[in-house]
C-alpha cells in the first residue's frame, strides 16, 4: 500500500489503510452498521438498499485478517460465531444488547404466571422502523406464557442476530479472502486481539493485574493451545 506523498515504512502504510476503512464504514454518519450503547456495532435488519457496500466491507474486513492487521471493527462476538457456523446464543444477544438480554433472562427466570402474562407480550418483534415482524406464524396473537417463554426467548435471539440480517450477512460473507482466511485459520490472531479488547469482565477491570497476568500468560501459550481455548471461548 503507498499513499500519493507520503512515505511509510513496514506495514504501517497497510494498518492505517484498514484503520481508516474500519472507521469509514463503523461511522454513525455513514449509516452501514446499527450502533449499540454497548459500543458495539451490528448489520442493519434485512438491509436492501446498501448494494455492494457489505461485500466491500467484508473484503477490507477478510484482507486484514488475512494480513494480521488489527482494525477498529467492534464487532461482537456473535460474529466470529457466526463466521465459523456456530449458533449464536442469548448471552451473545446480551453482549451486543445488554438491556435487552437482561429483560429476556428475566423473562426466563419469572416464577409467577400472573405477572408474565400481564406483561401482554406476544411472539412479535419491533424492528428498527416501527415496524412489528411476527416470529413465528400467527404470533401476534400468541401470548408469551411460562410454557412457552423459551421458545419465544430462543426465536427473539435468531430473528435479531441470524434472520433479519441474514442478506448483508451474507454479503458480508460473500468475500473470498475472508472465507478463505477463516479457512485457513489465519484469522485466528486477529480474532484473539478482538476478544482481549472487547471482553466483558465480570468483578474486574482490564487494568486489574490478575487480567494483565492472564492475557501475559496466555500469549506466550503454544499456537496451538491458543487454537484450543478459542475454539472453546466461541462455541459457549
Amino acid at each position: 500500500v503507498e499513499f500519493k506523498g507520503e512515505e511509510g515504512d513496514g506495514d504501517g502504510l497497510s494498518r492505517e489503510l484498514f484503520v481508516v476503512a474500519a472507521k469509514a464504514f463503523c461511522d454513525p454518519q455513514t449509516g452501514v452498521f446499527r450502533h449499540f450503547p454497548s459500543g458495539l456495532v451490528w448489520f442493519p435488519s434485512q438491509a436492501s438498499s446498501h448494494g455492494d457496500t457489505f461485500l466491500l466491507a467484508g473484503t477490507f474486513f477478510g484482507m486484514a485478517l488475512y494480513n494480521h492487521c488489527q482494525t477498529p471493527f467492534p464487532f461482537p462476538r456473535a460474529l466470529f460465531k457466526k463466521m465459523r457456523d456456530v449458533e449464536p446464543t442469548l448471552e451473545d444477544l446480551e453482549e451486543l444488547m445488554p438491556a435487552v438480554g437482561r429483560n429476556l433472562k428475566n423473562i426466563l427466570k419469572e416464577e409467577s404466571e400472573h405477572k408474565l402474562e400481564s406483561l401482554h407480550m406476544t411472539f412479535v418483534q419491533m424492528e428498527e422502523g416501527g415496524s412489528v415482524v411476527e416470529l413465528k406464524k400467527d404470533g401476534a396473537n400468541i401470548v408469551v406464557t411460562k410454557h412457552n417463554r423459551k421458545e419465544f426467548v430462543d426465536l427473539y435471539v435468531n430473528y435479531t442476530l441470524n434472520e433479519s440480517v441474514r442478506k448483508p450477512f451474507e454479503d458480508f460473507m460473500r468475500d473470498q479472502l475472508l472465507l478463505l482466511s477463516i479457512k485457513m485459520e489465519i484469522a485466528r490472531p486477529s480474532l484473539i486481539l478482538s476478544l482481549q479488547q472487547n471482553v466483558r469482565y465480570v468483578y474486574y477491570e482490564a487494568s486489574h493485574q490478575t487480567i494483565k497476568n492472564f492475557w501475559t500468560v496466555f500469549h506466550k501459550l503454544p499456537e496451538e493451545k491458543k487454537k484450543k481455548f478459542l475454539g472453546n471461548i466461541l462455541t459457549l
